[in-house]
């Protein structure tokens, strides 16, 4: 039947497939971005402390780190993160990494525990200590072809030596989407009694029975008591806590809601450009097949449907049955169009997560939600058609042919 009205079909088709496949694709980056939870052990309890002399967010030093540490009674756990830039060699041709040299507590402070390996322990951050990395997933694939003896060997790391004590999963994107290792962050002397030396970030966890003001009253506190006690080195300093979540997808999050709400609109006018199609079509309605500018593409499909239905109304077809067969086609296009869309909408989430986000929106459930909701919408708008469709006079429909 579908093929009896291939122009038809394909209007049909192709106003689902849009509205589907632009949805799709911006809420399942939404989703990977904004919704979905964080990779790592209670991301709630996550934030990220940095300092300010200005509306600019800065850097920590060691010493305020170390201070922090000492008076704090929200977190339970605080480490510093900086991130680093290297150049493999030694494993085929050179290539720029980017990376981030973590403190101790890092992978405590986020719960999330290499796939092969393991995490640093005191002993590589002791002076003269062997130089040890972690390697991500990716890098492990993409050069080392997932080699499951890469435990152990030594790279070149700008011309230093390394050896691989694990691998983090592709989901670890701490600090930077980018990095595809992590070396152990070490202080000099310097930095450690100079509070000058404002180098690095600091991540914290709060404890579970913190709350947020909690966390904001405490920041307000330490950088009141740092600017009493040092206030040669933090005139108009002030220590800032966001939640990870917040600082992840920070700048995005406005584009993508503006984004998901411009979509939206545009699979309610689709839904009601569908609605119109099947008024026409099932009811007769010229003038909506005018206003939506295809009456020569489906003009025939018309005066064939009412034709058909007029026969089934004068043969005693009861009007749940006309219903359910209208509907029963209907549901036809929306399925076609929802997998039109779907394939559509997978080009379309690659291209979104390169323009606007670093990210990976593979997960099947995005597309189930999706598509249900999108059924639902759909189906919704064509139970109108189906209940005018039973309010045509057979007399009317049989004399027009």
């Amino acid at each position: 039947m579908l093929w009896k009205s291939p122009g038809f079909t394909a209007v049909a088709v192709a106003i689902l497939a849009l509205g589907s496949g632009a949805n799709t694709a911006v809420f399942s980056v939404l989703n990977a971005v904004v919704l979905r939870p964080l990779p790592y052990s209670d991301p709630d309890r996550l934030y990220v402390i940095q300092s300010t002399t200005s509306k600019e967010p800065g850097l920590f030093s060691a010493p305020d780190l170390a201070t922090w540490r000492e008076r704090t009674q929200v977190f339970e756990r605080m480490a510093a993160a900086d991130p680093r830039s290297r150049i493999l060699s030694g494993v085929d041709e050179p290539e720029q990494l980017t990376g981030v040299a973590v403190g101790l507590e890092c992978l405590p402070l986020l719960g999330t525990p290499p796939i092969r390996g393991r995490w640093f322990s005191e002993e590589d951050f002791g002076a003269g200590a062997p130089q040890s990395v972690i390697i991500g997933q990716r890098l492990w694939l993409r050069r080392f072809r997932g080699d499951p003896n890469v435990l152990g060997k030594t790279i070149l790391l700008s011309g230093t030596g390394h050896s691989i004590i694990g691998i983090m999963s592709s989901e670890f994107q701490f600090v930077d989407k980018r990095a595809e290792f992590w070396l152990p962050l070490q202080f000099s002397s310097e930095e450690l009694s100079n509070r000058d030396r404002q180098s690095f970030t600091v991540y914290a966890r709060a404890k579970g029975s913190a709350t947020r003001l909690q966390v904001e009253a405490e920041a307000r506190m330490v950088s009141q008591a740092l600017v009493q006690q040092f206030p040669k080195e933090h005139e108009n300093w002030r220590a800032t806590v966001t939640p990870l979540r917040d600082t992840v997808a920070g700048e995005i999050r406005p584009t993508l809601f503006l984004l998901f709400g411009a979509v939206a609109f545009v699979l309610l006018i689709a839904c009601l450009n569908e609605a119109s199609l099947l008024l026409a079509i099932f009811a007769g309605l010229a003038v909506v097949l005018a206003a939506a500018g295809v009456h020569g593409v489906v003009s025939y499909t018309v005066s064939q449907q009412r034709h058909e239905i007029g026969i089934r109304m004068a043969l005693g077809a009861q009007n749940r049955k006309i219903i359910g067969e209208i509907a029963a086609r209907g549901f036809r296009y929306v399925l076609i169009g929802i997998a039109f869309g779907l394939a559509a909408a997978l080009v379309a989430t690659r291209l979104l997560s390169m323009l606007l986000f670093e990210v990976k929106p593979t997960d099947p459930a995005t597309y189930f939600v999706a598509s249900a909701f999108l059924l639902a919408w759909t189906m919704a708008a064509i139970w109108l058609p189906a209940r005018r469709a039973t309010k045509v006079d057979p007399l009317v429909a049989l004399r027009d042919e």
